[in-house]
């Protein structure tokens, strides 16, 4: 007989993996205002590029990056929204694209796949730094959720 903790009569797939996605986002929201590590703070520049249309900015970001300025747009597009330039504007891209990894996972109803991706190092340590790498990945698997999907327009 085969004995499975997530079993229906206990909990239902869906909420064990909305469980952990909110987990898994409590817990980086906890520490995500750290100061910067390694290269993050060259998308601060880049984003600062943004606003400020300072271009030494922009060469200062390229000569330690080699990344696109997609990653620092959009961190400006924060920056600017809600009026708040600190360590965690710029690392919630990078947070909402593992947000966005899970939730992908989550669809194909294993809470196992979801525990196993969300405590894997790399997804861990990325998911709470300025890396443009998890967001990329996020979008993508997103997009290729839905490529399948009719677009309706009106």
């Amino acid at each position: 007989m085969k004995i499975s903790f997530f079993k229906q009569k206990y909990f239902s797939k869906t909420g064990v993996n909305i469980g952990l996605i909110i987990t898994f986002t409590v817990l980086h929201l906890a520490y995500i205002n750290t100061p910067f590590v390694n290269l993050e703070w060259v998308y601060r520049d880049g984003s600062q590029y943004f606003l400020t249309g300072n271009e030494n900015l922009l060469e200062s970001y390229f000569s330690e990056q080699a990344n696109p300025l997609t990653y620092s747009f959009f961190a400006s597009f924060l920056v600017s929204l809600f009026q708040i330039d600190n360590y965690l504007i710029y690392r919630l891209p990078a947070l909402f694209g593992s947000v966005l990894l899970l939730i992908t996972l989550a669809r194909k109803e294993s809470p196992w796949l979801v525990i196993i991706i969300a405590l894997n190092p790399l997804v861990w340590i990325y998911s709470g730094r300025a890396y443009s790498e998890v967001l990329a990945l996020g979008l993508m698997l997103l997009a290729y959720e839905f490529k399948n999907r009719p677009v309706v327009c009106g």
